[in-house]
């Protein structure tokens, strides 16, 4: 499917150009339109397949930028992917000048970071241990996140990022539930095996060894599977 037949909003058709994208892979062809639609989703895919503009293109469609609170959350394992997904998102946003990202990761300057938020963000790409920091200290605002993505969400999970991310989503809960278009993501290489999905025909997509379930189970099955390892 090529993106041109998405019916993509302007700024995003041509920043997907721009970066030279013309065919959607096929992770993205089946992880866009039910992230559009609020699911819960679970994608697998091989590296290089652009897991990470499958899940940014939803983010950013769905954002408000008339707000400057975050209203979306990727988190990622590493200081390293996540500030390689903040670059990505913003060459994404290129033609969107009203969207703010802020990267913030264990390491970084805290006050930088601080500050960041202060001027006003709509989408946040973090490490689960630095969000929580920030969180506490009452740096970030909460109550406008209707989307979380956990990126690399198995290296995430054996890293023992378990009880963090248990806790943010858990701070997230109650906005969920007032907000009908809140979703949540995981995104994992295609190594990964995932057998408690295999029964989940009617729920999954597969195609070349990419996987996409979707429907408010997928969430609480994945992380029920990781700690139950």
């Amino acid at each position: 499917m090529r993106y041109e037949e998405m019916n993509l909003p302007e700024p995003l058709r041509r920043a997907v150009e721009r970066m030279g994208f013309d065919e959607m892979t096929q992770v993205q062809e089946l992880a866009i339109p039910p992230m559009c639609e609020g699911f819960d989703l679970i994608a697998k895919a091989p590296t290089g397949t652009g897991k990470t503009c499958a899940f940014g293109i939803p983010l950013l469609m769905g954002l408000d930028t008339e707000k400057t609170q975050p209203q979306a959350v990727v988190l990622a394992p590493t200081r390293e992917l996540a500030q390689q997904i903040a670059a990505e998102l913003r060459e994404l946003a290129h033609f969107m000048p009203a969207v703010r990202i802020a990267c913030l990761y264990g390491g970084g300057d805290m006050r930088r970071q601080t500050e960041r938020l202060k001027k006003g963000v709509q989408l946040v790409v973090a490490t689960p241990g630095r969000l929580m920091d920030h969180i506490k200290r009452g740096n970030l605002r909460t109550d406008a996140v209707t989307d979380v993505v956990l990126d690399e969400a198995d290296e995430m999970l054996n890293m023992g990022f378990y009880k963090d991310v248990v806790k943010i989503l858990d701070t997230l809960k109650a906005r969920r539930q007032r907000n009908h278009r809140a979703g949540r993501g995981a995104v994992c290489p295609a190594d990964y095996a995932i057998p408690h999905f295999d029964h989940r025909a009617k729920q999954a997509a597969r195609c070349d060894g990419d996987f996409v379930a979707k429907g408010a189970a997928a969430r609480d099955d994945f992380l029920q599977h990781e700690i139950h390892q």
